[in-house]
């Protein structure tokens, strides 16, 4: 019965700690847009059903949170094919850089703490940022990884008809 509760409480870390690594990441693309000019006009939290679902009162501004704690999105207003290649590529990066950052952070956090439920929680936010930093930076299609890897090609051709990212998964 004990093991049973043990492995009931380490998913539901994981749960959390997967939570905890798409908000971050979702933050890092809005903190970028906010620095460098682009208008948010939405974020998406996970996928599957939505359990909540937040329209702005003026505009199409809106935030949607879903059951399953395995990505997000951010949507921009679509101006942002008129920034440069540099200011999108802060963009697309923030996200990985910012779970980087929190794994991290949480690490070293979780270290200073004495055993207990709470570092453990933390050890599990810091590997599921982890596993977020490694998973986007692959390049797959609708992944961080993927539209870096096409500002690249864009920033050395000069040809920016690969670039589609105004309103693509982040």
């Amino acid at each position: 019965m004990r093991l049973d509760m043990e492995i009931i409480i380490a998913l539901f870390f994981v749960f959390v700690g997967q939570w905890i690594a798409v908000v971050i990441h979702e933050a890092g693309h809005i903190i970028a847009a906010k620095i460098i000019g682009m208008k948010i006009v939405g974020i998406s939290l996970g996928s599957g059903p939505n359990i909540v679902k937040v329209k702005a009162s003026t505009g199409n501004n809106y935030i949607n949170i879903h059951a399953i704690p395995n990505g997000g999105h951010t949507e921009c207003d679509g101006e942002d094919k008129y920034f440069n290649l540099p200011s999108i590529m802060l963009f697309v990066a923030a996200g990985i850089t910012m779970n980087m950052v929190a794994a991290s952070a949480l690490l070293v956090y979780a270290m200073q703490l004495d055993a207990g439920w709470l570092a453990s929680m933390l050890v599990t936010a810091s590997v599921m940022n982890s596993l977020a930093v490694v998973m986007n930076i692959i390049p797959i299609g609708g992944l961080d990884g993927m539209y870096l890897m096409e500002i690249l090609y864009a920033m050395r051709t000069g040809d920016k008809s690969v670039l589609d990212i105004a309103s693509e998964e982040q």
